[in-house]
């Protein structure tokens, strides 16, 4: 009987061994599986942040040939230009703060030297500005 007691007594201990390694396995796949997925979404929030951050930087550039333009159009329209600061509103879908700052300062009376600045402040707590300028001179 004493052996028939140590078999039993050896089985249970054998499976709850066998159960022990199994859920311990199962809790480093988890781990890993769970460091993985933390990895790819940190990447890609990373990657979302960039895209938008050159986004921002394209739209400071249009903004900046388009203010260049204006700035050169209202130089050769009016001798008494000089210069302006605009606040863009921005669209419904976007809540970025938009300034473009145009200084002119008459060197000569035919001569002008144009200084344009376009800022572009994104969207966010995290939102970084962008701000490109161009120099430049107009004769009249």
């Amino acid at each position: 009987m004493s052996r028939i007691t140590k078999m039993r007594n050896r089985q249970p201990r054998s499976s709850s061994r066998r159960s022990g390694s199994f859920v311990i396995m199962v809790l480093v796949c988890m781990v890993v599986s769970t460091t993985i997925l933390v990895g790819v979404a940190a990447s890609s929030l990373r990657a979302r942040r960039q895209m938008q951050m050159e986004l921002q930087m394209e739209q400071t550039r249009w903004l900046l040939q388009a203010s260049v333009l204006r700035a050169r159009e209202q130089c050769l329209d009016s001798e008494e230009y000089d210069g302006e600061t605009l606040n863009i509103s921005p669209p419904v879908s976007q809540r970025q703060s938009t300034t473009v700052v145009i200084e002119v300062t008459k060197s000569t009376a035919e001569q002008a030297d144009v200084s344009v600045t376009a800022i572009i402040i994104g969207d966010g707590p995290a939102g970084k500005p962008t701000q490109r300028s161009e120099r430049f001179t107009v004769l009249r």
